[in-house]
């Protein structure tokens, strides 16, 4: 909660710049900070590609470790929407 997330936001792979943020914001049924951002890579971005490296945003200056998510933030089992 500290961080606050506004897009733009520089990604880093591995302490490389790959990307960047296109929105971000706070979630507030999860209560973390939720970014939406591109990452590139000139031999293509696989689901390997993405998930064998560590993550961090450039945030005003300042390097925030960030985690990487590839399903639902919410609800990832749909229980509530099939209660």
């Amino acid at each position: 909660p500290a961080v606050t997330l506004h897009g733009r936001e520089t990604i880093l792979r591995n302490g490389q710049p790959v990307g960047w943020l296109a929105s971000g914001g706070w979630g507030y049924t999860i209560a973390k900070n939720i970014g939406y951002g591109y990452v590139r890579n000139d031999a293509g971005v696989t689901r390997n590609y993405l998930g064998s490296a560590t993550y961090e945003l450039e945030v005003a200056c300042k390097l925030t470790p960030c985690q990487l998510n590839f399903g639902p933030l919410y609800d990832p089992r749909m229980k509530r929407i099939k209660a």
